[in-house]
């Protein structure tokens, strides 16, 4: 089969697509559900004819202008597989949308956090002694109640500290939203709290900050 045999056989297709590529005026939607089930037929058959008129005519300006078509009607065809939606769709439908279908990995993160507290939990309530063995050493005067309520800083240096921790949290909260990862976060936090504690023990003329969080 030759170049005119081929484009003679096939020129009704190509027009159709044409056609229907000219009504849709980049809205596939306006030629209805046959429409667009046409359109896809068309779309393909394009394809395949492409395919053939490049391995048997290459060259022929019949492949570049069946090319043309085929990249319209691609457009046309998957043009809204790839749109961006608004950050207000995404959290207002987009997101739940996702959460109803990652429902039972989240139903397995909660188990896994929820049973974990409540059997450690438990044995706390049960065997205390040996759950606080498990307790890492920097953490271990975190659950003592303080009696004391001076800690050697004025109102206004407990006001500054308040302030940076406050800060630092709601900076930690964007952070872990935002989907950064945990370990930057947790590792980078407590050191501008850190900061400021040393800063007000250099203000103050030595304060300890072993003094301050409690620990002996």
């Amino acid at each position: 089969m030759n170049v005119d045999a081929f484009t003679q056989q096939r020129q009704g297709s190509w027009s159709e697509l044409e056609d229907l590529l000219k009504q849709a005026r980049g809205h596939p939607a306006r030629l209805g559900a046959t429409g667009v089930r046409r359109l896809g037929e068309l779309y393909r058959a394009a394809v395949a004819d492409l395919a053939v008129a490049r391995r048997r005519f290459p060259g022929d300006p019949t492949v570049i202008r069946l090319d043309d078509l085929v990249l319209r009607s691609r457009s046309a065809v998957y043009g809204n597989a790839g749109r961006h939606r608004s950050a207000l769709w995404f959290f207002g439908r987009g997101y739940w949308q996702r959460v109803r279908e990652q429902r039972w990995a989240i139903v397995l993160s909660a188990a896994l956090l929820f049973g974990s507290m409540g059997l450690g939990t438990v044995w706390g309530l049960v065997d205390a002694p040996a759950a606080a063995r498990m307790v890492p050493g920097a953490a271990e005067g975190v659950g003592n109640r303080r009696t004391e309520a001076d800690l050697g800083l004025s109102s206004g240096d407990r006001s500054a500290m308040a302030a940076q921790i406050m800060t630092n949290n709601i900076k930690v909260t964007f952070a872990a939203f935002a989907g950064t990862a945990c370990v930057p976060t947790t590792s980078t936090a407590p050191s501008s709290v850190m900061r400021t504690l040393r800063s007000l023990r250099r203000d103050k003329g030595g304060t300890s900050e072993k003094h301050i969080w409690g620990k002996d």
